[in-house]
């Protein structure tokens, strides 16, 4: 196969025009490698094996740009190469090639990872390591070592930022609601009790008398008297309001 001259392309690529009418991009490297700009003739069976090489270094390259946006683990671009349908032999090479150059490294990974979590969010031990399983990092030594400190203060931070909405309910039901809350951030139930423990909330009493009010028109049309006041507390109690708090209320009638 003869080649007849040679075109610089954009970025690292070279365009090579074969006397059959055909041409090849390759990439520098291996034009390089190959001493392929000093040869006027290449055989069938080296023309192969650089384009062999040359696909491997396709996959290398679309990686490289995806690494140019953040930094991803090895799994976040084993998998971004199976959507672009390169073969296993292809994402073996790239990630080893990735891994020795230093562009891919787990390890580093997870330290940004983890601070970029402790730092932007306020997600507990257990919804970060749901996320780092699913970029393939299962070494959460880095993540243990985070003292109960450290995950109290951050749930006493949400805690802080639910009080602003607590307006038209109950102690108890806000407690309740507020629990389910920080739980979805990722924190184990046991920590989360241990800090609400002592934990309370000042009640507006004018939240609990428009409920009374509510309830005693509502249910006027069903009953009156002491069977009205009745329905009215149990329906107090079921919102969450102490005994205390709904005696208090109608004490002052």
């Amino acid at each position: 196969m003869q080649i007849l001259k040679w075109k610089k392309e954009k970025k690292n690529l070279y365009t090579a025009f074969l006397n059959n009418h055909s041409e090849i991009s390759i990439y520098e490297e291996l034009v390089l490698k190959y001493d392929l700009l000093l040869k006027k003739n290449i055989s069938d069976k080296e023309l192969e094996k650089i384009k062999k090489e040359n696909f491997l270094l396709e996959g290398y390259y679309e990686a490289l740009k995806y690494l140019t946006r953040k930094m991803r683990s090895r799994k976040e671009v084993d998998d971004f190469l199976k959507r672009k349908e390169y073969s296993k032999e292809c994402r073996d090479f790239v990630l080893e090639k990735l891994e020795k150059e230093g562009y891919v490294n787990d390890q580093k990974f997870l330290e940004a990872f983890l601070h970029d979590q402790l730092s932007l969010t306020l997600n507990g031990p257990f919804k970060i390591k749901k996320e780092l399983e699913k970029l393939g990092i299962l070494d959460y030594s880095l993540l243990d070592e985070i003292s109960d400190k450290v995950w109290q203060e951050r749930i006493l931070k949400i805690v802080k930022k639910r009080e602003g909405i607590q307006k038209k309910e109950s102690e108890k039901l806000f407690k309740k609601k507020l629990i389910m809350y920080i739980y979805t951030y990722g924190y184990s139930m046991s920590i989360i009790e241990s800090i609400l423990e002592n934990y309370s909330v000042e009640i507006d009493e004018n939240v609990l008398l428009k409920e009374k009010e509510k309830y005693l028109k509502k249910l006027s049309s069903k009953y009156d008297g002491n069977a009205l006041v009745w329905q009215v507390k149990r329906k107090l109690y079921q919102r969450g309001y102490s005994s205390e708090e709904i005696e208090k209320i109608f004490e002052k009638e």
